[in-house]
């Protein structure tokens, strides 16, 4: 969220391609100051990602591959990262079954 100058929002890497450029990216002006409540799902058949209420992300995993950035092996297997910008948390669940 807010990647490549704060407007774009994505999953890395899709098809080995960047958040910028692939079927999940999305633009969004972000207003600086403000939380936003992100929920993410994901599961075997697709990944989904809401920011406030609005469904940002339906992607469905079939036919796709999924990677990461080299800089981001560091957050593996779940973590959060930011790049040249700053980026808080506060109130995670994490739900799984």
């Amino acid at each position: 969220m807010g990647g490549w100058g704060g407007t774009v929002v994505g999953l890395s890497n899709v098809d080995n391609i960047a958040a910028d450029e692939n079927p999940t990216t999305r633009f969004i002006d972000f207003k600086e100051g403000k939380w936003y409540h992100v929920r993410l799902r994901v599961t075997r058949e697709k990944i989904e990602l809401w920011i406030d209420k609005e469904k940002t992300i339906d992607l469905k995993t079939k036919n796709h591959t999924f990677s990461i950035w080299w800089e981001q092996e560091p957050v593996r297997p779940l973590g959060f990262s930011t790049w040249r910008t700053t980026g808080a948390l506060r109130k995670i669940e994490l739900l799984t079954w």
